[in-house]
């Protein structure tokens, strides 16, 4: 399922919806605009010992439907927006149920950040004292992305992700 909240292809989320505008508290501006940090969520994604039956569930429960990605058993769906300060520029959020082992109840999902300043970012982070993974470079949605690992303090998986494109 490709879900639309601007006009791009895919139904929409809500009648009439045109834009998502988020602010942050600390941060009173609309997505888009120039400001460090984790401006948008990039991703949620379960881990799953049997990631069908799980996307099954979800599909008869919720009624999502998921896209398949057979290379690496993954099920997923994009939800597809544009930022109201720059509305030529689509964006997209990913729901997806991958293989893994989830663990201890909890511990089985990823939620995934968009930033706009990766080594700035982590750098922040381990300033402050949290441990991160190194930054490494792998595939995304939209060709490479640049990546790094971490829990907050209340032992949360965060993935940090920056589109190379987006520099």
């Amino acid at each position: 399922m490709i879900v639309s909240l601007s006009g791009l292809p895919g139904p929409t989320l809500s009648p009439g919806a045109t834009n998502l505008a988020v602010t942050r508290a600390d941060h009173p501006k609309e997505l888009g605009e120039a400001m460090s940090g984790a401006p948008m969520i990039g991703g949620v994604f379960l881990l799953a010992r049997v990631t069908g039956s799980l996307a099954e569930w979800y599909e008869r429960h919720l009624g999502w439907h998921f896209q398949y990605m057979a290379e690496d058993d993954t099920y997923y769906v994009e939800v597809y927006y544009r930022e109201p300060g720059n509305p030529e520029q689509p964006r997209h959020l990913v729901y997806a149920i991958m293989p893994g082992d989830p663990g201890e109840a909890g511990r089985g999902h990823i939620v995934n950040y968009r930033v706009d300043d990766i080594e700035g970012v982590v750098a922040s982070l381990q300033a402050e004292g949290t441990e991160t993974s190194g930054i490494t470079v792998g595939p995304d949605a939209d060709g490479q992305g640049r990546f790094a690992r971490l829990q907050d303090p209340e032992g949360h998986r965060i993935e940090l992700w920056e589109h190379l494109g987006d520099r």
